[in-house]
Order: C-alpha cells, then sequence, then structure tokens
C-alpha cells in the first residue's frame, strides 16, 4: 500500500493523517509564517524607536535653535544670507545623524556579539563566535539616521532662517506659542472627536457585517486607526493641557509650602510647546506599554473563561483501560492539586463517535474550573452549540443508543453554551448498556502554590503526556494555563522591547532639563544673588522632571489601558465573550518608573544648574 493510500483509508476512517511531504510543506509554511509575524513585530519596534528619537531629535533642535537665536540674528546683521542659517542647523543634524548611527551599529554589534557568546555556553557551541555583518546592516541604519536628523531639524532650520538681525539687540527667549494654541487646540480636539467615532465604527462594523469573513479585519482596522488617531489628537492637545495642569500643581504646591515646586510648575506653564513635545515622546513609549500590558491580560482574561467554559478541567487523560495505579501515579505527579477517575463511553452518531464523560457531582467540586458546571439531568447529553453542530444533533433531539444486549436507548440533546466535551450523569451512562472506559480529570494546582513552586505548565503537561503515552488512545489536554504562559512570555519580550523606546523618551527629558538650564543660567544666577540655596536650585529641575516624566506616563498609561482594552475587544469581535482586565501591578510599575525617570533625568542638569557661580552666569552671553 503506497504512503497516499494509507492516508486516504485514515482520513475516511475519521482521523487526521497526512504524507510526510504534506508534514514537511506545512512545517515549512508555519515555520515561514512565524519568521514572518516576528520579523513584522520586530520592524513595528524599530518604527517605533525611530519615531521616539524623531521626537526627542526635534525638541533638542528646537530648543538649540532658541538658545543661539542671537548668534544667529547677529550672523544676519553681519550680512549672513538666510540660507546659510539654515545650512547650519542641517550641517549640525548630518554630523548627529553620522555619529548616532555609527555608534548604533557598534553598540548593535557588540550586544549580539555578546548574546552569542552566552549562546554558545548555554545552548549550543554549534552557534557562531562572531555575528556576521554584511553592507545592509550598516547602510540603512545610516541612511534612517541621516533622514531622520535631517527631516526633525527641517523646522527648527526654517525658524533660523527667518530671524531677524534686529532680534541681535533683545534678549534671547523662547516662546511659548500661546497665540498659537486655540487653533491648535481646536484642530486637535477635532481629531480626538473624529478618533473616537472611527473608533466606535468597530461597534458598527459587528453589527452590519456580521456573517461576512472580513468583519473581524475591518473591525480591527477601525479600531487602530481610530486608537492612532486619538493618540495624536492628544499629544496635539498638549501643550494646551499643560498650563492648567501646572496652575494646579503650582496651587497645591503653594498650599504645602514647596517654593521650589511652584517655580518648577511656573516654569513649566510658560514654556508649554516644549514641554509638550519632550513629553508626548513619552507618551508614546508608556501608550504602547500599557497597551500591551492592557491587551495582554484582557486576552488572558478572557481566553481563559472562554477555555474553562469549553473544557471546565485543566486536563483529561481518557483512555480504554486504565492500568492499575494509574490514578495514584497521576495525583503524585508534582504540581498536580486533585485527579478524579471518571466514567466515559463512545457513542455512534452519523457523523462519527462522541466521546461523552460521566463525572459524578463529587468528582466536579473536586476538579472543575468553573462553577458554573453541572452534573446533567438523567437521561440527558450536554455539549455545546459547534460539538452539536459538529455530530449534526439539535437542542431538544432524543437520540437512539443501541445497547449490548441489542436493546434501544434514548438520550436528550442539551446544548449547553460553548462546551467542547460532552457529559452525561453516571446513572446514566451505566443506563445506556454500552462498553465504558475510563477517563481520569486532572486540577493544576494554583500557579503560585508551593506545589507549583518548581513546576511550569510546560513541564507539568509533559510529565502527564509521558504517563499518558502508556496507554492505548489517550488524549491529553492543558489549554488554560498553556495560553496564560504563550501571552505572559509575549508581553514580556514586548514590554522589554518597547522599554527602549521609554528610555529614548527619558533622555529626552533629561536632555530638555539640560538646555533649559544653560538658557536660564541667568535666571539661576539671580536667584543664587538673591540668597536661593544649590539645593533648591537643584528640587526646581527635580520636579520639573518629575512633572514632565510622571504626567506623561499617566496620560500614556490611561490611554494605554483603554486602548489595549479595545483592541482586544475588536480582535476577538463576535467570537469570544468578552472579560476586560486591568494589569494593576504593570501600570504601577510604568507610574513608579515615570517618577524615578524624572528624578534621574534631573540630577546632571540640577548639578550644572547649581554649581555655576552667579556673577559668572550672569556675566555669560550667548556666543
Amino acid at each position: 500500500m503506497s504512503e497516499e493510500e494509507l492516508v486516504s483509508n485514515l482520513k475516511a476512517a475519521g482521523y487526521d493523517a497526512a504524507t510526510v511531504t504534506e508534514f514537511l510543506q506545512d512545517a515549512n509554511l508555519m515555520a515561514l509564517t512565524v519568521v514572518t509575524m516576528l520579523s513584522a513585530l520586530l520592524a513595528g519596534f524599530v518604527l517605533i524607536a525611530i519615531a521616539t528619537s524623531a521626537l526627542v531629535v526635534t525638541n533638542s533642535f528646537a530648543v538649540t535653535m532658541a538658545q543661539r537665536r542671537r548668534s544667529f540674528a547677529l550672523a544676519r546683521a553681519l550680512g549672513a544670507k538666510r540660507r546659510q542659517a539654515m545650512w547650519a542647523i542641517v550641517r549640525d543634524a548630518l554630523l548627529v545623524g553620522i555619529i548616532g548611527s555609527i555608534l548604533g551599529i557598534v553598540l548593535a554589534y557588540l550586544a549580539w556579539w555578546a548574546l552569542l557568546l552566552v549562546g554558545r555556553f548555554t545552548y549550543s557551541e554549534a552557534l557562531p563566535v562572531v555575528p556576521g555583518l554584511n553592507i545592509f546592516a550598516i547602510l540603512v541604519p545610516v541612511l534612517a539616521s541621516l533622514i531622520l536628523a535631517v527631516c526633525a531639524s527641517v523646522f527648527p532650520a526654517i525658524s533660523a532662517s527667518r530671524v531677524k538681525p534686529l532680534e541681535a539687540l533683545r534678549p534671547a527667549e523662547i516662546a511659548s506659542g500661546k497665540h498659537a494654541s486655540l487653533i491648535r487646540t481646536i484642530f486637535a480636539s477635532a481629531v480626538v472627536a473624529l478618533g473616537v467615532v472611527v473608533s466606535l465604527g468597530s461597534f458598527v462594523v459587528e453589527i452590519v457585517l456580521k456573517d461576512s469573513e472580513f468583519m473581524i479585519l475591518i473591525s480591527m482596522l477601525c479600531a487602530f486607526f481610530g486608537c492612532l488617531t486619538i493618540l495624536v489628537g492628544v499629544i496635539g492637545l498638549l501643550p494646551a493641557l499643560i498650563p492648567p495642569v501646572a496652575k494646579l500643581g503650582n496651587a497645591l504646591a503653594s498650599a504645602l509650602g514647596f517654593t521650589s515646586a511652584r517655580f518648577a510648575f511656573l516654569n513649566l506653564a510658560r514654556h508649554p510647546k516644549r514641554t509638550g513635545i519632550t513629553m508626548s515622546a513619552l507618551i508614546i513609549g508608556t501608550t504602547l506599554m500599557a497597551t500591551m500590558a492592557s491587551g495582554a491580560v484582557t486576552a488572558q482574561n478572557t481566553f481563559e473563561h472562554d477555555i474553562t467554559d469549553r473544557v471546565p478541567v485543566d486536563t483529561i487523560i481518557a483512555a480504554t483501560d486504565l492500568p492499575a495505579g494509574f490514578l495514584e501515579k497521576v495525583q503524585k505527579t508534582e504540581g498536580v492539586d486533585t485527579a478524579r477517575q471518571v466514567p466515559t463511553a463512545e457513542l455512534p452518531f452519523d457523523a462519527g463517535a462522541m466521546t461523552v464523560y460521566a463525572p459524578s457531582a463529587e468528582d466536579l467540586q473536586e476538579v472543575a474550573t468553573a462553577d458554573s458546571i453541572e452534573v446533567p439531568p438523567p437521561g440527558e447529553l450536554h455539549m455545546g452549540k459547534a460539538r452539536a453542530e459538529r455530530f449534526h444533533v439539535h437542542d431538544g433531539e432524543k437520540v437512539t443508543v443501541n445497547a449490548n444486549d441489542g436493546s434501544a436507548r434514548e438520550v436528550t440533546v442539551r446544548v449547553k453554551g460553548k462546551l467542547s466535551i460532552s457529559l452525561v450523569a453516571p446513572d446514566t451512562l451505566s443506563g445506556l448498556g454500552i462498553d465504558e472506559g475510563k477517563a481520569v480529570f486532572v486540577k493544576f494546582a494554583a500557579p503560585d502554590s508551593p506545589q507549583r513552586a518548581h513546576t511550569t505548565s510546560i513541564q507539568l503537561t509533559g510529565a502527564l503526556s509521558e504517563l499518558a503515552n502508556q496507554l492505548p488512545p489517550e488524549t491529553v489536554t492543558a489549554q488554560r494555563e498553556m495560553m496564560a504562559t504563550v501571552i505572559q512570555t509575549l508581553l514580556t519580550i514586548t514590554v522589554a522591547l518597547l522599554a527602549v523606546a521609554v528610555v529614548v523618551a527619558i533622555v529626552g527629558v533629561a536632555n530638555t532639563l539640560s538646555l533649559s538650564v544653560i538658557e536660564r543660567s541667568s535666571e539661576y544666577a539671580l536667584m543664587r544673588a538673591l540668597g536661593t540655596s544649590k539645593g533648591a536650585i537643584r528640587a526646581m529641575l527635580v520636579w520639573e522632571g518629575i512633572f514632565i516624566a510622571f504626567l506623561g506616563s499617566l496620560v500614556g498609561v490611561l490611554l494605554g489601558t483603554a486602548f489595549g482594552m479595545f483592541g482586544v475587544r475588536s480582535l476577538l469581535a463576535g467570537e469570544f465573550d468578552f472579560y476586560p482586565a486591568i494589569p494593576w501591578l504593570y501600570l504601577l510599575m510604568i507610574l513608579l518608573a515615570g517618577l524615578v525617570a524624572g528624578v534621574l533625568a534631573s540630577i546632571l542638569p540640577g548639578m550644572r544648574a547649581s554649581a555655576t557661580a552667579p556673577a559668572q552666569a550672569l556675566a555669560q552671553r550667548d556666543e
């Protein structure tokens, strides 16, 4: 018999079968799909990091331009042309892009080299000692950095070309942008409203395209572009939101007697554009982190409820016969909380044999993961809607079963939600008069219990699979915790990658504070001359850093939490019952990280601001 004939006969008998060639093709296709998805995911993180870096670079050039405004005005007064002023900014941008790209390539190469060394010691010596390097790995980052830097310098360069010679006689001051805030606020508010409308359109899609195969795709697109539009609109609203929030902080600091905090809030309210640009980079990073965390726990909670509704036990091991002592071996397996042996049988249907289980009320009380599951009443056969459709039966239908003695027995079908296994009462099964087998229902110990201290769900499932391999036809299922493990692993990886964008944003906060110190050196000198201590000056910078980092983190957390739950809701449109969840621990960690980052970002600027002597700072002039 040929391989194709054997596979054909197995499929005709109701088994899933494939030839070796088909199996390898499917495996290669799956591997290619996984690699493609990972490549797209990593590319997405790269784009996020680039976007965050672009905001930081733009902010740096904008503040540098404001600081050098008098220098450009003096150069214009001495005969310099506008294009020369523009070229000065673009030239600096090119220099930043080249140096940044070279440093990035070197650091990336060293990081891969370190990972390969760790892999050789911990995984396999077959891994190469030195990572490969090709021309594209050099050209692409360099070109991307140059394009990013030049694009980030466009608006500062235009601003430099518009400087008037008379400004050389005026004190340098960064414009707060209050005169343009009304138009910007109206436009940004309209963008937010548009995003809300587009996001809510996903619910309309679920109703209008309920039976369409493109319903989920269109719903996801509505949610994605809607949430993206809301994020852009909120970032546009920051210059309008920062002054009232800063004034509120000023009033609170005044009531509590925090003088340094009052000056910090007043200074931030003076320059809402600069503060908003700095904060926007942090908002993007924290929003994405909170989105992933909220979406992951919501998906995990939804899937766990769905799996529990389908299979209300952690693991089922079924066989035509169980060897003596098998139940005791399962119970003694590390990580198992409880195991119960229940009767099982095969009921013949036109669509194939249906496996039914007959647990008692005591069995379900011990091992069931869902409180809603109950033992069926006598004479009833319970199963879910999908299972009923598979076996071509409907709710209330009476099914005839031929007993071993030749008599006919009846059982009534009851469709119960999404139950993917078939349940009958023990007395109902014994009354059918057919051959019975045995099954073991297993309940895992809680993941944080002492019984599971050294056992993961994968290890536990593997141990039970080894026991089940000794049995004639067996089934081992353990989906609930496996799903949780996969989601938590993906969440950890994605949050770690997104943390890079947040680190870049924090560097931007430190950069903004440093440039602010340079710009306001005369102010700090005057305050020092009037008796303000070095500690008070440093405290002002600390409060500014905390305000920028914490408010940015808070906005990101609020947006990300809503985006994550909404995204999962659109992804699972119509397929699953929705169970939202909030990852309180992750969100608290993000907020605390924002506080710590704000403090750390202000250390060096604060030291610089407090180290300059009053007379020296007052004598400084813009070069």
